[in-house]
């Protein structure tokens, strides 16, 4: 069965009548249809947030009733006829393109707002791409593509038993392969993708998939307990720890897996990704358990969570080889803290600023994130660190690590400054919530501020 017949059993939604009797939802889903539906040989599918399935042909119109319906009643009462903007969308609409004889095109929306004619959706993240005669699938971002990553399903489709090709011969789900091994766990259930597991002798993972599954033992790892991304993570760790702390973390991850793939799903997962094959996001995690057994704390508490993210971001910015794993205390953290942004500070003495870029802004703050920010710190005495020679400056001045922060206010997810009270501070805001919120703030040599100092800043930053 090809692909096309065999999605003609599915469960995709069909054209809807314009009618000017119909409720006004049925006139929007017109509109909206016609405009994710890129031709006749496309099918689209809507799957609904709440309950993790496909809605069905026959229910859709209910469902579309259900959600819409409110919303649309609400927007007539309006007195602007300017879009209604920021709808959280309850539903997925995955639109599969069959228009190209040779790839499959898979891209997903979600309804955004709402204008006086139609529904109105936005594409999220790029397309999956399919060629059947090769069994190879492609993520593109922007204009490249990309060997579609292990965590990704081919339908975007997180629930993979409510796949659409769920029962496809040739999108057989890993679940079902996983079902005949031990250690079953619902964090398990994608350890490859469904091309690596059909063409296992071509891929170049070839050699790490035999050993997920081999009964052999190597440093006293059980590989057939790990599945792929796990095993490509421990390769790295192998080559980065001593034999000891690596041993440590291996026995501290299989007794509390579960707690690690808690942590790798937090919001603030490190240097800007979520993917469980960042090793040093797992050293990171380890290090965290391990201070937080020895003192007592929530692992994550905001301060210590920062305090750990600076140590492994300057391990891995100097490469230290063998990463420390003797961190026992926030005390000791601190101190080897302090030896590595002393050993940071020499290299970016010895290294020459680009005279072209060391004093450019590293923003332009064009969407206003930090306008009433900068107001409201107008009438102290601050300094503003918004180019690389200016945090340089500063790391060296207050013996911080800020001087690497260069990334983090140019993307525009930080914004530091310098405050001169009785003692001098480094502080850095992030926006939460449409509120701004002191996330690290210190003394020289990363010392704890005083109390009154920090609740004075947070209450004039909101004013």
């Amino acid at each position: 069965m090809n692909i096309k017949d065999y999605l003609l059993t599915k469960n995709y939604l069909t054209l809807p009548k314009a009618d000017s009797n119909q409720r006004l939802a049925y006139n929007f889903w017109y509109g909206l249809y016609c405009h994710i539906r890129p031709s006749e040989n496309s099918f689209v599918f809507c799957y609904d947030y709440q309950t993790q399935r496909i809605i069905k042909q026959d229910e859709f119109d209910q469902y579309l009733h259900h959600y819409f319906d409110p919303l649309l009643d609400a927007f007539k009462q309006m007195p602007s006829t300017r879009p209604l903007c920021r709808i959280e969308s309850p539903c997925m609409f995955i639109v599969i393109d069959l228009s190209d004889h040779n790839a499959m095109c898979i891209t997903r929306h979600e309804i955004k707002y709402v204008s006086n004619t139609s529904f109105c959706t936005a594409s999220l993240t790029g397309m999956h791409l399919y060629y059947q005669d090769s069994k190879s699938a492609y993520s593109r971002s922007g204009t490249r593509f990309y060997p579609l990553k292990i965590h990704d399903t081919i339908d975007y489709i997180p629930n993979v038993k409510a796949g659409i090709f769920n029962d496809y011969p040739d999108f057989r789900p890993v679940y079902d392969v996983l079902k005949q091994y031990d250690h079953f766990e619902w964090y398990d259930k994608m350890p490859f993708t469904f091309t690596e597991v059909l063409t296992a002798k071509k891929t170049s993972n070839a050699s790490l998939m035999h050993q997920h599954y081999k009964k052999s033992q190597n440093m006293h790892i059980k590989w057939n307990k790990l599945k792929l991304n796990e095993c490509m993570v421990f390769m790295h760790l192998k080559q980065k720890l001593t034999n000891r702390d690596f041993n440590n973390l291996y026995v501290d991850f299989l007794n509390n897996k579960h707690d690690y793939y808690i942590y790798l799903n937090m919001d603030y997962a490190p240097f800007g990704t979520r993917l469980t094959n960042n090793y040093l996001a797992w050293y990171r995690i380890y290090l965290m358990r391990k201070l937080a057994k020895y003192e007592n704390m929530p692992v994550n508490d905001i301060y210590y969570e920062n305090d750990v993210y600076d140590f492994v971001n300057l391990v891995r910015t100097l490469r230290i080889k063998p990463m420390p794993c003797n961190i026992n205390s926030e005390k000791r953290l601190k101190t080897e803290e302090q030896v590595l942004i002393e050993k940071m500070q020499l290299v970016q003495l010895n290294q020459k600023l680009d005279s072209k870029t060391a004093d450019v802004p590293l923003f332009k703050d064009k969407n206003g994130k930090w306008t009433q920010l900068i107001n409201n710190l107008k009438p102290l005495n601050v300094t503003i660190l918004d180019t690389k020679r200016k945090l340089m400056l500063e790391g060296i001045k207050q013996s911080n690590c800020v001087g690497s922060y260069d990334a983090d206010i140019k993307c525009g997810d930080s914004f530091i400054f310098h405050y001169d009270a009785n003692d001098p501070y480094t502080v850095q805001v992030k926006q939460m919530d449409n509120k701004y919120r002191i996330v690290q703030i210190y003394k020289k040599y990363n010392q704890d501020p005083d109390p009154q100092v920090v609740d004075y800043l947070s209450n004039l930053i909101n004013r």
